[in-house]
């Protein structure tokens, strides 16, 4: 059953990260030249395309890849819980409150996953063609810090300081939804 659990997890989570940087790359602009969001486009266009002639976009906000975002985290905590053997009653309040955690989580995955790629390449290699669309994914979330946190020796710790702030979000929320739910 772990097994189990750990696929369709894995699956959910990279879907719904996908799906979630989607809406942050229309809300930013991002329109899909860079690879990434070639990438990003390719993989969730089965399932917003649809839900596009349902629910229309307004202004900067996607909200048929939000709704499709949740769907998908809603599907997997629908099996969560009916793998632990709950009633069909209780599952579907409680897989709903699961689904919004969970898109909150595999959020703030994909923004690690963009602060740490987006310094990786700062590093190694700053010319890279994917480092412009990171930059421009990562500086909403560093900006604010920048200010505040100047270099230290010529070494930009805004990363490190936001992904701090991410994994300190990640333990709250998880402590709140164990709370919640258990």
């Amino acid at each position: 059953m772990q097994a189990f659990w750990f696929l369709i997890d894995t699956i959910a989570s990279l879907l719904v990260g996908a799906l979630l940087m989607r809406t942050y790359m229309n809300w930013l602009g991002l329109r899909g030249r860079d690879p990434l969001s070639q990438f990003v486009f390719a993989l969730t266009n089965w399932c917003v395309l649809p839900l596009r002639k349902l629910v229309p976009a307004r202004g900067r906000w996607d909200l048929s890849t939000l709704l499709a975002a949740f769907l998908v985290s809603f599907v997997a905590a629908l099996l969560f819980n009916l793998m632990l053997g709950r009633d069909l009653v209780a599952v579907l309040a409680s897989s709903a409150l699961m689904a919004l955690l969970w898109m909150i989580k595999y959020g703030l995955y994909a923004l690690m996953f963009i602060l740490l790629a987006s310094a990786l390449l700062s590093w190694v290699n700053p010319h890279a063609p994917m480092a412009p669309v990171l930059d421009t994914l990562s500086r909403p979330i560093l900006d604010p810090i920048r200010k505040v946190v100047p270099l230290l020796g010529g070494v930009d710790l805004s990363p490190l300081i936001a992904i701090l702030v991410i994994q300190f979000l990640m333990m709250l929320g998880q402590n709140l939804f164990n709370g919640a739910l258990f």
